[in-house]
Parts: structure tokens; C-alpha cells; sequence
């Protein structure tokens, strides 16, 4: 994936995308419909564009034939997307964001997202590619992000910044070892099945 960053949003929402809607959120919603607060979560009215109350939706009779809501989770630490998001313009809505989960850093496997991009050291990273460290550095981004009841601040870059995302199984490390990771998304074997087409 190659793209280019522009902007960071301090206190970001994170808008529910359907996929994960249908698969996580709405199951839950149909057993405990007053898990929309625990998730600090606004109901919005896809007709009306209008905020709904969450407890006059009856989750039970909503399904993919009917799902005409989205949920969006204000901002604050409890965050899907932490305190600082990245945001990129490719199409597959992919971007670089902080994380609520923090602890699953330590994890050997971390395939744990949605597509998106978990950042370990969002705060340092937002100073580097802010590049104004006298007003936006990782002290006063801590401290900007911990104040109650802020809203998403977008942070316009100086100059747009290249990303490039890759997908590999393979590296070399330091000491010029080869190591060998496990094929998560079964990307190698699409290759090896295109490659023997041509080889057979």
C-alpha cells in the first residue's frame, strides 16, 4: 500500500465500519443493547442523519436487511483508535492510529485489527511528522489529548509524508538471518499458485 499522510486528528471519533458492525458490535447489541454506553457510542439514523436514542432501538429486529444506523464512539482514552489517528486517502479506508489496547504490544501474534495500522508510539510519532516540536511535541500532545471533553482537533503536516505498507513473510535480520514468519493472510500461497501457473 502506498499513500500519503497529511493531517493527525488529536481525540479522534471512530466510526464503526458496517463489516465490523454486522460481525462484532451488533450480536453484542442484540444480548446487551446497553453495551452502547459502555462503548461511550452515539446512534446516528442513516434516513435522517439525526442522533437516536440507543434504547429506543430494539437490536433484536435489526439485521443486515434493516441496518440503517452507525455508531460512533466519541473521543477519549476508551477510544478504538486511542488519542491520535493518522488518517490516509486510500481506498481501502486503511490508516495509522493509537490504540486503547496498549497491552497487546507484548503479544508474539498481533493480527488483531480490523485492517488498520496500530501504532506503539503514537505520541512520538505524531511529534516527528508534525515537525513543529515547540508547539506540538509528545509532552504537550499527552497533555492536549488528557484534557475531558475535547473534540477531534485536526493538525494540518507542513508537507505531505509518504507511507508504504508491506505485506512480508521473509526478512533478514541484523546478523544477516533468515526468518521466517507465518503466512497470516495466506498472501504467499495466492503467489506460489500465480507463479506454478507459469511454471507448469
Amino acid at each position: 500500500l502506498v499513500d500519503r499522510l497529511r493531517s493527525v486528528i488529536l481525540n479522534p471519533t471512530w466510526t464503526v465500519p458496517y463489516s465490523i458492525l454486522v460481525k462484532d458490535k451488533l450480536p453484542v447489541l442484540r444480548e446487551n443493547p446497553n453495551a452502547i454506553y459502555d462503548w461511550k457510542m452515539k446512534v446516528i439514523n442513516d434516513l435522517t442523519g439525526r442522533e437516536v436514542d440507543p434504547s429506543s432501538i430494539n437490536w433484536r429486529n435489526v439485521s443486515t436487511s434493516n441496518l440503517h444506523y452507525t455508531l460512533i464512539q466519541v473521543p477519549g482514552a476508551h477510544n478504538a483508535l486511542g488519542l491520535v489517528k493518522f488518517p490516509m486517502t486510500n481506498a481501502y479506508a486503511i490508516y495509522l492510529h493509537d490504540t486503547n489496547a496498549r497491552e497487546l504490544f507484548v503479544e508474539d501474534q498481533r493480527q488483531l485489527s480490523s485492517g488498520c495500522v496500530r501504532l506503539a508510539m503514537p505520541f512520538e510519532f505524531a511529534e516527528k511528522t508534525i515537525r513543529d516540536p515547540g508547539l506540538w511535541n509528545v509532552a504537550s500532545i499527552t497533555n492536549f489529548t488528557s484534557m475531558q471533553a475535547v473534540a477531534p482537533t485536526i493538525v494540518q503536516f507542513k508537507r505531505k509524508i509518504p507511507v508504504y505498507l508491506m505485506y512480508t513473510t521473509i526478512e533478514q535480520d541484523a546478523s544477516g538471518r533468515i526468518i521466517s514468519r507465518p503466512d497470516s493472510y495466506s498472501i504467499d500461497k495466492a503467489h506460489y499458485a500465480a507463479i506454478k501457473k507459469f511454471i507448469d
